[in-house]
């Protein structure tokens, strides 16, 4: 059947209110099961009450439990989930459009490939061995959750804002950009003024990113703070990235490399740039380094001598993770 088809058969059903009284709250499909075993709600477009003007939708929270469902090939307008269970459910080509939000929600081995997501916020949930498959640069997504465990997320992810959502075994596949890990909710202020800062102790942070992969990633340009720890996590390959726990050793060692090896005109700006990014700092355990972090401002060349600088410079330090 193809996807047009898929969706022409909910036409009989134009209302969420009528889409909601047949399937008896999402619990019996009238098409039966699809070839997988799943209730087969393939094609169905939830939208919420549209806005007057403007366009978009009302965001319309729903308390409605999801199991053992395909919900592919179809669109999420306004239509938001609050306190529900998500267990077993496929998400395939589904556009996640106006806001969605999942508040509270449970997602248990889920699968969302190739989805369209524009402004959703995940917040207050926990996602166990669900996978996001298909990423797009052009998706905007967030968490701040309670948990994500035995997760993938693959493809070309853009400043996806994980916040200090605690991450375990969980694998990242392919590129990241912008991207947001934070250790911790907030940072320790003893003076804001005198820019002192206490330090947070490993086993006392909300996000120890343990056994974290990104074994088959590249991160460019991502914002690793508040305290995030990076030594529990599989680092990517040498040639995308360079984790290094930023010591004095490490930031000392680094300093007398680029005075030695990074040409005159880039001289000074490298040494800038690894006082802004890499010096010692109690908020920042951990640096990551890529080779095109710094192309704009030190060209492609550049950037690249000044990773395999400061690579060189955590082998040397034995700091590198």
């Amino acid at each position: 059947m193809k996807n047009n088809e898929i969706t022409r058969r909910w036409q009989a059903h134009p209302s969420l209110a009528d889409v909601l009284a047949v399937t008896r709250g999402f619990q019996a499909s009238p098409f039966g099961r699809t070839p997988d075993g799943l209730l087969d709600f393939r094609g169905l477009s939830l939208a919420s009450t549209p806005l007057s003007v403007g366009g978009g939708w009302h965001n319309d929270g729903h308390e409605i439990d999801l199991r053992d469902a395909d919900f592919s090939y179809g669109s999420w307008k306004g239509f938001d989930l609050r306190d529900a269970q998500v267990q077993r459910c496929t998400f395939a080509s589904v556009e996640f459009v106006s806001d969605i939000r999942l508040f509270g929600v449970s997602l248990e081995d889920c699968l969302f490939k190739d989805c369209s997501f524009k402004n959703v916020h995940i917040t207050n949930a926990s996602l166990r061995n669900t996978r996001f498959e298909g990423l797009r640069g052009k998706d905007t997504l967030s968490f701040h959750v309670r948990l994500i465990e035995d997760c993938l997320f693959e493809g070309k992810m853009k400043k996806i804002d994980f916040k200090s959502s605690p991450i375990r075994n969980t694998r990242f596949s392919g590129e990241l950009l912008e991207c947001v890990f934070f250790g911790h909710p907030s940072i320790d202020v003893v003076d804001a003024d005198a820019e002192i800062y206490r330090e947070v102790a490993p086993d006392a942070v909300a996000n120890r990113m343990d056994g974290v992969d990104f074994s088959d990633a590249s991160l460019i340009n991502c914002h690793i703070g508040n305290y995030c720890y990076l030594d529990k996590v599989i680092p990517p390959s040498p040639e995308q990235n360079c984790i290094s726990r930023l010591s004095p050793d490490f930031f000392d060692t680094a300093s007398a490399l680029l005075r030695q090896d990074m040409p005159e005109a880039l001289a000074s700006k490298s040494l800038m740039w690894l006082e802004t990014f890499y010096k010692p700092d109690v908020r920042l355990p951990h640096g990551v380094i890529g080779p095109r972090d710094l192309a704009k401002p030190l060209g492609a060349d550049g950037a690249a001598l000044f990773f395999n600088t400061l690579r060189r410079a955590a082998t040397q330090a034995k700091t590198i993770v």
